[in-house]
């Protein structure tokens, strides 16, 4: 591989329709249902600022032209802001937050009272605390042993260091640095160096030595170059010094196309991106955040706006420019993910039964288990893939796998899907409890994953260990393209001897 023009195959208009289960179709209108997003309806209260409290750095990576360009597009913006449907400001009811008294970690999410009790020397156990949090008599998604001894043998605990069963949950409430690699700060700066010296010649690194950029990606983009690395990995860059004033254009949507109907979809999806994170507590962070998904459904109107691309743009909002995080959601949603977003979600479905084609190989009395089980991959594998794991992994680990993702493509979450499917299958004691209580547990299992497997080097290091040939991702999705054209056609025949019998 020499260049980043990763060839994605193109799939036919095909539907999926499960004869073995009755199992919901993964289409645009219940993505709500099949993501198990969690909105929150009412923002977090602000905790109390302890005397001792120390101010945590927020590492938000901020590039040199950061505020300039940030200003620069303000003043282009605000004037155009009195368009209908292009401002917040009479339909987010959703308050500010002070963020004065709140700290937060360097990735710039809260962190709350209960999350710093846990590493204070001062308290209980981190198991201790844990148990504590979520022992809530309403809590039912959250249940430990001691809560629902009944129910024991039906649920998974996803750490050896608590009876936690949601993963989601823990995450929320654990410290980033359980997660996170502890990499020596000269290192860091010997790789800030060696960034800033490669993408001054970009170009000619990729023809001449993509090698040494896979590498380097594969370590981790140090924090502070990765807005300049992602925008010259995906070829963002370059859209953007073609078109620059294309996204003003969009965001002023002058063919008045109508967007009505994504817009609406956009503004009721706002408040659950992120809630937690310090750039969306504020109005503005919400305003960035509509505008941008505004403005790609005005570039895209056969795709306009689905849900899962808001965590992706929430996500880049975090790390560069609005702009910039417009041109890198299109290259998302037009080119790695192609048809992904597409109403039917038909290429999401194909892909997901290419990589349970592919997890065979590598676990084939798992994959028997979840085919006797009628498991079809959209209900574990929609979120991993639509989000690119933005919605599934800690935060340190969620950037490694992007950082990876940008240079080598989509082999890179067959690799991270294959390697969080084994990671579930990895404990025989669960793997057994899987036989005897069937697919609710299975699911469970693959929902709810070993932290463990979890932190960045860890899963780094063993995805990249797995090798996808291009001929086998090509193979694995041929399979299944020619399997949905199948049932397609199966469908069709039924669906027309009705007709003719009634």
């Amino acid at each position: 591989m020499t260049s980043l023009e990763i060839k994605r195959l193109d799939s036919e208009n095909v539907t999926r329709t499960s004869s073995k289960s009755s199992i919901i179709s993964p289409t645009r209108s219940n993505l709500k249902i099949i993501l198990n997003s969690s909105p929150p309806q009412t923002a977090p209260k602000t905790p109390s600022a302890h005397k001792n409290d120390k101010e945590i750095p927020i590492n938000i990576v901020k590039s040199a032209s950061y505020a300039r360009e940030k200003s620069q597009q303000s003043e282009q913006i605000s004037p155009n802001m009195s368009l209908e449907n292009s401002n917040l400001n009479n339909s987010d009811n959703i308050p500010d937050i002070n963020t004065d008294t709140l700290r937060f970690n360097k990735y710039g999410f809260i962190q709350s009272a209960k999350t710093e009790e846990i590493y204070s020397d001062t308290q209980p156990s981190k198991t201790d605390t844990l148990k504590k949090i979520f022992k809530s008599p309403n809590n039912t998604l959250n249940r430990t042993k001691e809560q629902e001894p009944d129910d024991t043998d039906s649920m998974h605990t996803i750490s050896t260091k608590s009876n936690i069963t949601n993963l989601k949950d823990y995450i929320q409430n654990t410290d980033v640095e359980e997660f996170s690699e502890n990499i020596p700060i000269k290192v860091i700066q010997l790789r800030e160096l060696k960034w800033v010296e490669m993408l001054k010649n970009f170009d000619e690194w990729m023809d001449k030595r993509f090698r040494k950029i896979k590498s380097r990606c594969r370590k981790g983009i140090p924090q502070s170059m990765r807005s300049k690395a992602w925008m010259h990995l995906t070829g963002a860059i370059l859209l953007k010094k073609n078109k620059p004033n294309y996204y003003n254009e969009c965001l002023n949507n002058p063919n008045n196309l109508d967007v009505a109907k994504y817009i609406e979809d956009i503004k009721k999806d706002l408040h659950r991106q992120f809630p937690s994170h310090e750039i969306f507590m504020k109005r503005e962070g919400r305003q960035m955040l509509f505008n941008v998904l505004k403005a790609y459904a005005v570039h895209n109107k056969e795709v306009g706006y689905c849900q899962a691309q808001g965590p992706i743009a929430a996500l880049l909002l975090m790390h560069m420019p609005e702009e910039d995080a417009f041109w890198m959601l299109i290259r998302i949603s037009d080119f790695y993910l192609k048809e992904y977003y597409k109403p039917g979600l038909e290429k999401v479905q194909i892909d997901g039964h290419s990589l349970f084609n592919l997890f065979k190989k590598e676990n084939l009395p798992a994959y028997k288990l979840m085919v006797s089980q009628s498991i079809d991959p959209v209900l574990y594998m929609t979120e991993w893939f639509m989000c690119v794991y933005a919605r599934t992994l800690p935060w340190c680990t969620v950037l490694r796998v992007w950082d990876m993702f940008f240079c080598e493509g989509i082999k890179v979450l067959y690799r991270v899907g294959l390697y969080l499917m084994l990671s579930a299958f990895s404990d025989k004691q669960k793997f057994q409890r899987c036989q005897q209580q069937g697919m609710y547990e299975t699911l469970n299992l693959l929902k709810n994953l070993p932290i463990d497997s979890l932190t960045e080097a860890e899963l780094v290091r063993e995805s990249s260990m797995i090798k996808i040939s291009e001929s086998e991702l090509r193979k694995a999705f041929e399979k299944s393209r020619a399997e949905f054209s199948k049932e397609k056609n199966e469908k069709f025949k039924k669906t027309a001897n009705k007709k003719k019998i009634n």
